[in-house]
């Protein structure tokens, strides 16, 4: 089997990396790390990255044994410092920061109805005043036209189908990156069950 990885998503970053490695790194770069780096920053899951690595470089790998592997591979030291290296050039590429992340989850979790309610009690979609926040808060949209009656009564009806993203999740992840939230862990009687108690936490104290 030849080696596949100069397609993997990641060669061009491992490319730019080589050029620019101290004198420290050289020697210590495996062709097995390179290939697992490439996976693992198109995947972002270790268990995944060293399967598709270990079979470009004909290496049995158990299913099971992945994970274990990619957290070894992982907590190289060249290998997490050249990963967070990644990231960062890519975060700052793409003008990701933690101020945009979340004002696009605040745009969901606090988005306002997109549908008001006829005489009749029936929803109805109205976009016409939704701004740029309202629309953000789209995470699909359906149209279906179809015929409806028959002969000189027939007329064609368009259905319009929008689904919005969840807000719970938004407002959780939002939580979090506040730090509103904090997991306690409780054991009940011996050692039989682990409950998990979620509280939210004042910011201000």
């Amino acid at each position: 089997m030849g080696n596949k990885t100069n397609t993997a998503p990641g060669v061009a970053a491992m490319k730019k990396a080589k050029a620019r490695k101290t004198r420290s790194d050289k020697g210590k770069w495996t062709p097995l790390q390179e290939t697992f780096v490439q996976f693992y920053l198109r995947y972002g899951d270790g268990g995944r990255a060293y399967r598709e690595a270990a079979r470009d470089h004909e290496i049995e790998c158990p299913f099971d044994g992945a994970r274990k592997k990619a957290y070894v591979m992982l907590h190289h030291p060249h290998v997490a410092k050249f990963i967070a290296e990644v990231r960062k050039e890519t975060a700052a590429r793409l003008g990701i920061t933690t101020d945009r992340i979340k004002e696009g989850l605040a745009k969901i979790a606090f988005a306002r109805p997109i549908f008001r309610v006829d005489k009749n009690g029936d929803p109805i979609v109205d976009l016409r005043n939704a701004d740029e926040a309202d629309l953000a808060s789209i995470a699909e949209t359906t149209v279906e036209t179809y015929i409806e009656g028959r002969g000189d009564n027939a007329q064609t009806v368009k259905r319009v189908r929008i689904k919005q993203h969840p807000k719970t999740q938004a407002l959780e992840l939002l939580g979090r990156a506040e730090k509103m939230f904090s997991d306690k862990i409780e054991h009940s009687g011996e050692v039989h069950f682990t409950e998990i108690v979620r509280r939210v936490v004042d910011p201000k104290h």
